[in-house]
């Protein structure tokens, strides 16, 4: 948001982004893109970038650098595919802010050693993004109003799925 308030070219990205999203047309449609949006993908992309590309990339070449150039180099890799993989319609323009992103939620993985705490951060992230993204664009609703309900339960549900991937995991 601070970005977006000081750089046009960031909020017109954010703006094709939310556009792109085809919100309004059917409420099943919307349900399922609003749990996906604020609970799945954060619970997906996390197991897959953080989970495993950073912490294979971090422990692999623990091998053979120091610590500090391995974790340097799959924080970086991580977060650059993690921007890539979000260069959709809109996106490229916010490839910078992406890895950034990236990053900060490799350092919340770093932190705390859990996974739990860069998934939960991404939901919330999502969450407020899209909340924000309602408040700003009046152009573009949610085709019933009960689906509103969905955005906020996005981090209260990728934690019950943390809950569930633990369960099956021991």
């Amino acid at each position: 948001a601070l970005i977006e308030a000081v750089d046009p070219v960031a909020a017109q990205a954010a703006a094709t982004v939310f556009r792109s999203f085809g919100l309004g047309h059917d409420a099943l449609f919307d349900a399922v893109l609003v749990l996906c949006i604020v609970a799945l993908a954060p619970l997906g992309e996390e197991l897959l970038f953080r989970g495993l590309i950073y912490r294979s990339l971090r422990d692999g070449l623990a091998r053979h650098v120091p610590t500090g150039v391995g974790m340097a180099v799959g924080a970086a890799l991580s977060a650059a595919l993690f921007a890539w993989a979000h260069g959709g319609e809109g996106q490229a323009e916010q490839l910078w802010q992406l890895a950034g992103v990236g990053l900060v939620l490799v350092l919340a993985y770093e932190l705390t050693g859990s996974i739990s705490a860069p998934i939960m951060l991404h939901s919330l992230n999502n969450t407020l993004a899209l909340l924000a993204g309602l408040a700003q664009y009046p152009d573009v609703q949610l085709a019933q109003p009960w689906i509103e309900v969905l955005v906020w339960a996005g981090p209260p549900l990728a934690l019950l799925g943390i809950g569930l991937l633990a369960v099956l995991y021991r």
